[in-house]
């Protein structure tokens, strides 16, 4: 397998989670290189939608991810291989987005292949200009990596307390949106620590610490993830207070379990969903060990 560069749409799917299938390809990419790369005009792209649609949260998420990614500049000559690639292509009759050149540059002036979902538009495109040929392919295949690979792993499992009734005294919106700042915050510490969301399960998170980066002290990430997690829910819970107000008078308390042991870590599922899931009885003692409720006193 070699490093390749993420265009814009490929990274934006690994962002949104949707399509098992990019994700669980791009997780086992990850767990050779221990990081995706991007260009920077693929931060440009992705901060320029998300502020048209007003979602200062979302760019906030996004930047948080960034220290786990190896990004690429545009160099003076990657923009001259962008205005030549750009220019011959419009005398082609073959133009593309401005963007699509600068980030093919950035392949061509690094020697990465460029993964893109649009493999045939590439080919077509560019095989008529007259810059060096660039390698394109559909996202990076997960053949190339075992199909089960047994490891240490930390995994912890944390779900909200009593989330039935905050259901009943809800509406549906309401929760939504509680639910979702949940999850952000609980995200956004997770990945401080360089952990990894497996699953979102309703108002649960299975993570894992050691997969598929390791480090020697997942164990203690683990630890001062969840921490950093009850921590942070005080902070939301004096947000809600003041925008939801009485209808959320019970403060958001989450149960943190954690446990470290040798698991198999295979990709599960069926049909066009698939995931990476660690397998053994690590994943099944650590909901186990949620006995108490995790609040800070205030």
């Amino acid at each position: 397998m070699d490093e390749a560069l993420l265009d814009t749409d490929i990274f934006s799917e690994i962002l949104k989670g949707i399509d098992q299938s990019v994700v669980s390809k791009a997780t086992a990419y990850r767990a050779v290189f221990g990081y995706y790369t991007i260009s920077i005009i693929t931060v440009i792209e992705i901060v320029k939608g998300f502020h048209k649609l007003q979602r200062e949260d979302r760019i906030q998420q996004f930047l948080a991810r960034l220290p786990t990614v190896k990004l690429l500049t545009l160099d003076l000559r990657s923009a001259e291989l962008s205005g030549r690639i750009y220019a011959d292509l419009e005398r082609t009759g073959q133009p593309i987005g401005r963007a699509d050149p600068m980030i093919a540059a950035i392949a061509l002036r690094h020697g990465l292949t460029l993964v893109t979902g649009n493999v045939s538009h590439y080919q077509r495109s560019l095989d008529q200009s007259k810059v060096q040929p660039i390698r394109v392919s559909s996202p990076p295949a997960a053949q190339s990596v075992p199909e089960a690979e047994r490891r240490q792993l930390t995994v912890l499992f944390c779900d909200l307390i009593d989330s039935t009734s905050l259901s009943a005294h809800l509406d549906p919106e309401e929760l939504r949106e509680i639910v979702h700042a949940y999850h952000d915050v609980c995200a956004k510490v997770i990945t401080l620590f360089d952990g990894h969301i497996a699953q979102y399960l309703g108002d649960g998170l299975l993570v894992y610490f050691g997969y598929p980066q390791a480090h020697e002290d997942d164990a203690q990430r683990a630890v001062r993830a969840g921490l950093g997690m009850i921590a942070g829910l005080q902070y939301l819970n004096d947000q809600l207070h003041h925008t939801v107000g009485a209808r959320h008078a019970v403060p958001l308390q989450v149960r943190i379990g954690i446990h470290t042991g040798l698991v198999v870590v295979s990709e599960m599922g069926g049909g066009t969903r698939h995931e990476q899931l660690a397998l053994g009885e690590t994943p099944n003692l650590a909901p186990d060990c949620r006995g108490w409720p995790s609040r800070i006193p205030s």
